[in-house]
């Protein structure tokens, strides 16, 4: 008795190790989804963290483009007065040096506004649009989805005009912002 059943336990393991190697786990594919990167600076419905850092950029962008104005201002000032010095046919060629002075300068300023802005919007919102290509795949894998992200006003995004992919833009905008990197505050 004791060699048929070690047969029998020999042949049921063995049976259930066979069992278990062909039943793999079948996953079905991800499913197609699409984000409207558009709506992620919205003010209402968009995420927050963004927008917080679009709008703090505002007050800097004001500070930085002060300058920039008061010459550009200078330069309209100094327009004037050349077009009043040709009416009484007076000499202009000082006033006119003067002028491309200032919009030499103006053009330096306006370089440097770009460049002070740009500076900030990588400090402050780089980080942000790096968080949100993190909880996207972090979203996508949790939901079963590939992700596109992309604009409805983009050519190269077919799936708008063809209708055939589902659009989950206020849903991953709503796990963005619940989620902890969603929370964090501006400086």
């Amino acid at each position: 008795m004791g060699k048929i059943s070690l047969l029998f336990f020999t042949l049921f393991v063995v049976g259930a190790m066979n069992v278990r190697t062909q039943s793999k786990v079948i996953t079905a594919p991800p499913r197609i989804v699409v984000v409207d990167s558009s709506m992620f600076a919205d003010r209402n419905n968009g995420i927050r963290r963004l927008v917080d850092a679009e709008n703090s950029m505002g007050f800097v962008d004001c500070l930085a483009h002060f300058r920039y104005v008061r010459l550009i201002d200078q330069v309209d000032v100094k327009k004037k007065e050349i077009a009043e010095l040709e009416c009484k046919g007076l000499n202009t060629d000082e006033k006119v040096k003067e002028l491309l002075s200032l919009l030499e300068q103006s053009w330096k300023a306006e370089d440097e506004n770009k460049n002070c802005l740009k500076l900030i919007r990588k400090q402050r919102v780089e980080p942000i649009l790096l968080d949100i290509q993190e909880i996207a795949k972090e979203y996508a894998s949790l939901k079963n989805y590939h992700i596109v992200i992309g604009t409805k006003s983009e050519t190269g995004f077919p799936f708008y005009l063809v209708g055939q992919f589902d659009d989950v833009t206020s849903e991953f905008i709503n796990y963005f912002n619940r989620s902890d990197r969603g929370k964090i505050k501006i400086n």
